[in-house]
């Protein structure tokens, strides 16, 4: 893909060197101070790493430094194949290169880790996708995005910094609490009421505007499970992403770190359970001297839906995931009109919404917002779409 040319010049009353970029508009000069990165990560630690060209899917594992897909890496600390990987400090896995680019047809995911994961590169062209959602793309919504909270499944409560609480069992009939949806920068929401029994509590709000230190979103909680054997899922939280440039980070296609929706009730003749609670949305931390939008860009970090409560055997619909749009996740439907919907997962339209309650079980509520946060030299012009609005802070 062509990139148009940066020219560089002397200004010898300032005695630094500045640039002039095309993209940033006529008669912007950028200064190249160099910028330090936050969350305490090395600079220095894209010596000896190479140009890399990501063209189809590719998975990073945040914890051993192993990549798979079009892109192959061994695990291991330091630089392998022109890619470097570092583990700097507790909760962080650091994947180094001198050039990325995530052409159009190529996107990054990422296993569930521990760690959250930075990716550092002197230039990062993001022409494609980026997706460290909660929810393991579809194939367990508990599941969370890197450095995120798993969301409750089976007898194991949900994680994370701000996790959403589990919904009251009746233990004698129907009427169950749905579970509370997960926190990310805002708090999740609470589950809905099989009176008299209580729905999950919200979890609080827990990641830091600017993504210090890197957190992700936290799950959502299960509902009350009645008499089935089987327990609704709580939503994945979403991950959290630092993606620092040395000297220009051009962001055109997607990157989003959204939480998974709860699981409907599991249905059971006489006795059925609640919904479970959304994941809450992850972080953003997109830095450089020069960053730019375009048109196209989407920045979303979006809860997920609650699920909907069941009534017999009619099982819940589950929560939908966070959107890559504004709009907000949609909690799932109720099986009858006795039982609670789920709440709808927070995005930039309204805040989490509480599970409804039910005078059979309780809907699960949705998941909280998550963080965008972005540091350069000036404000780049405003992406496609970005939910939440992200935050701007310079780095000089």
């Amino acid at each position: 893909m062509a990139r148009r040319w940066l020219f560089l010049l002397v200004a010898a009353s300032a005695c630094r060197f500045s640039f002039e970029s095309h993209d940033a508009g006529p008669d912007v000069f950028v200064p190249l101070a160099p910028i330090t990165p936050s969350n305490s990560i090395d600079s220095t630690l894209t010596t000896n790493a190479g140009n890399v060209e990501i063209s189809a899917i590719t998975t990073l594992d945040g914890d051993t430094g192993e990549i798979t897909g079009a892109l192959t890496r061994a695990a291991g600390i330091g630089v392998v194949d022109g890619i470097g990987y570092f583990q700097p400090s507790t909760g962080l896995g650091v994947f180094t290169f001198d050039t990325l680019h995530v052409d159009p047809a190529g996107e990054l995911r990422f296993s569930p880790s521990t760690r959250s994961v930075v990716i550092l590169a002197r230039k990062t062209f993001i022409d494609g996708h980026i997706d460290a959602s909660g929810g393991c793309y579809g194939t367990d919504t508990s599941c969370r995005g890197p450095g995120g909270g798993n969301g409750a499944r089976g007898g194991t409560a949900a994680t994370g910094c701000g996790a959403g609480g589990e919904g009251a069992r009746n233990g004698i009939s129907t009427r169950d609490g749905g579970g509370g949806g997960g926190a990310g920068a805002t708090n999740g929401a609470a589950g809905g009421d099989g009176p008299p029994t209580l729905g999950g509590t919200a979890g609080a709000a827990c990641i830091s505007s600017q993504l210090t230190p890197l957190v992700g979103g936290s799950g959502g909680g299960r509902g009350g499970y009645g008499g089935v054997a089987s327990m609704g899922t709580g939503g994945g939280g979403g991950g959290a992403l630092q993606l620092t440039a040395l000297e220009r980070l051009e962001i055109t296609g997607t990157i989003a770190v959204n939480g998974a929706g709860g699981a409907g009730g599991p249905g059971s003749v006489g006795n059925a359970a609640a919904g479970a609670g959304g994941g809450g949305g992850g972080g953003i931390l997109l830095e450089a001297p020069l960053v730019i939008f375009k048109s196209t860009t989407v920045l979303v970090a979006n809860g997920g839906g609650g699920g909907g409560g069941s009534h017999d055997a009619e099982i819940g619909e589950s929560g939908a995931a966070g959107t890559l749009t504004t709009a907000a996740a949609a909690g799932g439907m109720a099986s009858t009109s006795t039982s609670g919907d789920g709440g709808n997962g927070a995005s930039n339209a309204a805040a989490a919404a509480v599970g409804k309650d039910g005078s059979t079980n309780g809907g699960g509520g949705g998941g909280g917002l998550g963080a965008i946060h972005v540091r350069a030299s000036g404000m780049p012009t405003a992406p496609a779409v970005s939910s939440p609005a992200f935050t701007f802070a310079t780095y000089q």
